[in-house]
């Protein structure tokens, strides 16, 4: 039987996160462990431990856990990579645990983490990538004023399972808004052949140069990786920029 796990990037909205896992749910899938993806800032991490209490308060068998970044924000290609090589570790790492069908949630968080999430879900050949809306955007945002305090509270208490569930007329009225005031909606996506990607990482990474034919890619995405700045040509030999040395380096860690 097929091991699910649910990937989960968040920012300033948690309900997306128990949505996600509640549809997920509802659609057959047993997800046996969810992993909710926050930057360093205070009120998005008070939003993932609301996403994770409101999950096992209604699936207690799902595994939760919260990976933090060390930054509040991703505004740097530093931070896109370090976004990157998270990604690509929590992934890898899934696999390891005996999880066969991963499914990353993009609706939380900057625009940037789910570019880079669904670039990453290629790579790799996870099970799906998904969106979530909610409706009545601004509905959505006046709920979570009204419940501010007490996510507050539950930041900081010790019990916080306990006094999830001791308010969870309050909670689940904004994490669990029902359908149809939300739609999940598949991001599509096509996983990338692992031979081809194996040769990039290695023409991106080796410190060689490659003559042309050495590559055994087609000129095609050579030309292709040129223009994208991942590589020069001098004469008939392919030479990695700094750029691509830098992304090819993160990238190495799927191999």
């Amino acid at each position: 039987m097929d091991r699910v796990a649910v990937i989960s990037t968040i920012g300033l909205s948690p309900p997306v996160v128990s949505i996600f896992v509640d549809w997920m749910e509802h659609n057959g899938f047993k997800v046996g462990k969810c992993v909710i993806i926050a930057t360093s800032d205070e009120e998005v991490i008070k939003g993932s431990i609301l996403a994770k209490y409101a999950i096992l308060s209604r699936y207690r068998g799902v595994d939760v856990d919260i990976k933090r970044m060390s930054y509040k924000d991703i505004d740097s290609f530093d931070r896109v990579l370090d976004f990157m090589k998270l990604l690509i570790d929590l992934i890898v790492s899934l696999r390891r645990e005996g999880y066969t069908q991963i499914y990353i949630n993009i609706a939380g968080g900057r625009k940037e983490m789910g570019i880079v999430a669904s670039i990453i879900a290629e790579l790799l050949a996870v099970s799906g990538v998904y969106h979530v809306i909610t409706r009545g955007v601004k509905l959505s945002d006046e709920k979570l004023m009204y419940i501010k305090e007490h996510m507050d509270k539950l930041y900081s208490i010790d019990e916080k399972l306990k006094y999830y569930l001791n308010h969870r007329d309050i909670f689940d009225e904004v994490m669990y808004p029902g359908h149809p005031n939300y739609t999940v909606i598949p991001i599509p996506i096509i996983p990338y052949p692992e031979d081809i990607l194996t040769k990039i990482i290695n023409i991106l990474t080796s410190g060689h140069e490659f003559k042309i034919p050495e590559t055994k890619l087609p000129t095609e995405l050579i030309e292709r990786m040129r223009i994208a700045g991942l590589i020069y040509i001098r004469g008939d030999r392919v030479i990695p920029t700094d750029y691509g040395f830098k992304i090819g380096s993160v990238l190495k860690s799927i191999l």
